[in-house]
């Protein structure tokens, strides 16, 4: 399955819930370590649009109240079957009654 993040919600996911927890139980050292390993994973940075991707932006751009970098992050997840995770309820909200794709809601 492909999950497209947006940078909201991988921050929030890597950087709060995870260490936070780690920090609790097991104490600031070795969450730290913790940390440094979860964000060794190999994560697929996106860097090239394709024509796809780039019509399907411009067509959620338009129809959407949502930034370029959610409506690219949008257009990604369309693009690969994918599912597009978020913590931005407010901006997408209308997008995900909308249009066929899966969301994952990020707190």
């Amino acid at each position: 399955m492909v999950y497209v993040f947006d940078a909201c919600a991988l921050i929030s996911y890597l950087h709060i819930e995870v260490h936070y927890a780690n920090i609790r139980s097991l104490g600031a050292e070795q969450a730290a370590a913790i940390l440094e390993k979860i964000l060794s994973i190999p994560i697929k940075v996106v860097s090239e649009i394709s024509d796809t991707v780039f019509q399907q932006t411009a067509r959620l751009k338009a129809s959407y109240k949502c930034s370029l970098a959610d409506a690219i992050g949008l257009a990604t997840a369309i693009e690969r079957g994918g599912v597009f995770v978020t913590a931005d309820h407010h901006e997408l909200e209308a997008v995900a009654n909308k249009e066929t794709l899966n969301f994952l809601w990020f707190r």
